[in-house]
Formats: structure tokens, sequence, C-alpha cells
């Protein structure tokens, strides 16, 4: 049997690393650029009560 916890693997997809694979692999320009584009200069918020929440960049993960 094997196991596999997706849930972990996608928190912790480089997404530089990711567009490169993905060129690598095949995949044309324009979609690479597409996805790129959409994880570009994204960012979150965590609140937690009773502290100030900040915003900061996400580099990580997938949507």
């Amino acid at each position: 049997m094997c196991f596999v916890d997706f849930r972990k693997a996608f928190y912790s997809l480089s997404h530089d690393r990711l567009w490169l694979v993905m060129l690598k692999i095949g995949y044309p320009f324009q979609i690479v650029q597409l996805l790129l584009n959409l994880f570009k200069k994204q960012i979150v918020e965590v609140k937690v009560v009773d502290v100030t929440a900040k915003w900061f960049p996400v580099r990580m993960g997938v949507k």
C-alpha cells in the first residue's frame, strides 16, 4: 500500500519550481504564463482573535 498526503503536497509546492517543471515537461509557454499571472502578487491575511493581522505574499501552494 501507498499513502499520499495530497494536502501537504499541495501546500509545499514552490511556484517558481512549478513553472520550470511545467515548461520542461512540455506545457505550452502561453499556459504557463497564464497560470503564472494568476498566482503572481497573490497576498493573504490570516486573522486571529484579538491579534492584528498582517498581509503577506503567497509563494507556495496551489489555489
